[in-house]
């Protein structure tokens, strides 16, 4: 009996550690358990409140964007770095601090001249949004491009650097001839005409051989600086090598074409982006080219648009981005001159941009530039019209 008694408390006691185990083994599961789900939910909320910081930082930039593109009233007073500070935006806030210009060469430094006070200076815009102590920012930049007139001749010291000629008409708002020449500005023969609501000479202006103007008109004026000097130029990338089309409809990508676009008949249908264009760069002798959403950058010193007899070029800029309303982009230094001609037609919906070289528009050919013309010298010639809709 008393061997019985002692096997049973054995057997109890075997229970009890086995119960006393299991508990154990419970407790460390639910523990580990309890220790995932609460770093799995940290990592969620980690992940979740940068995902809102974002938003929160784009909101900023927008908010940013939208007042310093209204006007210029904001320019009164500011001072390089932080300016919306820690405005309220979901469940966060942003900070949106601004930076005269941009970086041009790409090396992450903002080339700034360090004052806000320039309408026509491009701003830097970065916007810091902040969620639970998650933090995230993002950057863009505003370059103003309606501040200057709608045709702009940049040389200082040429001659007749405006011609209209041979029964051609400018048709514009507002003309800016920065020549010290006499003639900086030249019409000449009788049904050759300049349109505009103001044409403003540093030099002297001549009508001559009947030639007249509409608009006020005025000389010895102060020069206007270039409202695109701090643009930068694009970085070429794989190179495409060249292309040249004469009959059928084709499509192109954006990218870098290192010997030139070249269209001598057929439909060409370019993709929206930034073409980078060496060698003769664009050339149409016939043909047509839609190019919806895209910048040529002309790229090197024989590189130029260039609209022969039938060829015809119907463009639209990029909405959005660095080159946002840029149609035409050629390289700084760059004189070889752009050319139409002989009944060629050019319908741009924004600004062609040839800081040192010509834009010749000669032979009863047609130039519609929507928005801007910004060159060295212009030539309108041979009954030749150029529109610009500023």
């Amino acid at each position: 009996m008393q061997a019985r008694r002692v096997e049973h408390r054995r057997n109890q006691g075997a229970a009890l550690v086995l119960v006393l185990i299991a508990v154990s083994i419970g407790v460390v599961l639910g523990l580990t358990f309890l220790a995932v789900s609460s770093t799995s939910r940290a990592t969620t909320y980690v992940v979740a409140d940068s995902a809102r910081a974002q938003a929160v930082a784009e909101s900023g930039l927008a908010a940013g964007l939208a007042i310093v593109s209204k006007d210029n009233t904001w320019r009164t007073g500011a001072q390089p770095g932080p300016w919306l500070v820690d405005v309220p935006c979901g469940a966060g806030t942003f900070t949106v601090s601004l930076y005269d210009g941009v970086d041009k060469n790409g090396d992450g430094t903002i080339d700034s001249t360090g004052s806000l006070s320039n309408n026509a200076d491009p701003v830097t815009l970065q916007s810091v949004g902040t969620v639970n102590g998650a933090s995230v920012m993002v950057q863009n930049f505003y370059i103003p491009k309606n501040t200057a007139p709608a045709v702009i001749s940049l040389s200082g010291t040429t001659n007749k650097a405006i011609t209209v000629s041979g029964g051609s008409t400018l048709n514009i708002t507002t003309l800016q001839v920065n020549s010290n020449g006499n003639p900086a500005l030249w019409v000449s023969s009788g049904s050759s005409s300049v349109h505009a609501t103001a044409i403003n000479v540093v030099g002297k202006a001549a009508f001559t051989g009947g030639a007249t103007y509409t608009g006020t008109l005025t000389t010895g004026v102060a020069p206007v600086s270039d409202p695109l000097a701090s643009l930068p130029a694009p970085t070429p990338g794989t190179d495409q090598g060249s292309v040249s089309i004469s009959s059928g409809s084709v499509t192109y990508d954006a990218g870098y074409y290192s010997g030139g676009i070249t269209v001598s008949g057929g439909n060409v249908t370019l993709s929206p982006g930034i073409y980078i264009l060496g060698s003769k760069g664009l050339t149409i002798k016939a043909g047509t080219v839609n190019a919806s959403g895209v910048i040529f950058y002309l790229m090197g010193s024989t590189s130029t648009v260039t609209i022969q007899t039938a060829g015809n070029l119907v463009q639209t800029p990029p909405t959005s981005g660095t080159y946002q309303g840029i149609s035409w982009f050629q390289q700084r230094g760059t004189i070889a001159a752009s050319n139409v001609s002989g009944g060629g037609i050019v319908n741009i919906g924004g600004t062609a941009y040839l800081p040192s070289s010509a834009v010749v528009i000669s032979g009863g050919s047609n130039g519609e530039f929507a928005t801007q013309l910004i060159a060295n010298t212009i030539t309108v010639s041979g009954g030749g019209t150029l529109t610009i809709g500023h």
